[in-house]
């Protein structure tokens, strides 16, 4: 079940891409996707986070396979908008914003859906738009 949800989510994450006007829109519209995902259905959100390690082999192969391509269409609007990241910065972006989601999104907050889906939308794309400090590590070019 998660590894469908999984799949599915990504198949929805790619037609947000292809029909966005924008980085920003496309940004804004994933992380709407997301969080509604999460909030909808926090006990797959659980399991896709806490019980990976009892998956069998080729379901978390699935699974993972499924993750890092919808964290692409991420990092691929991330850094059209963002030029002046590093990959590795737009990375840590992404995985930091859904970390919120998921840490926020299993809470038993009590909240109102709709107000906690606003929060939980609003505090990811906070995240993905944070400033960076100036590292010290040199910066690899990314690949087009």
């Amino acid at each position: 079940l998660v590894v469908e949800r999984a799949n599915t989510a990504l198949e929805e994450g790619r037609a947000i891409v292809e029909s966005s006007t924008s980085p920003r829109a496309t940004l804004a519209a994933l992380a709407e996707h997301y969080v509604q995902t999460m909030v909808d259905n926090p006990s797959l959100a659980f399991v896709g986070l806490f019980e990976r390690r009892m998956v069998r082999p080729e379901s978390k192969a699935a699974l993972d396979r499924a993750e890092r391509l919808y964290v692409e269409e991420w990092v691929h609007a991330l850094t059209q908008l963002r030029p002046e990241l590093s990959d590795a910065e737009a990375r840590v972006l992404v995985h930091g914003a859904v970390g919120v989601v998921i840490g926020g999104g299993t809470f038993r907050s009590g909240l109102e859906k709709q107000g906690l889906q606003r929060l939980l939308t609003d505090m990811m794309m906070n995240a993905v738009l944070t400033a960076v400090p100036t590292s010290k590590v040199p910066r690899r070019p990314r690949k087009a």
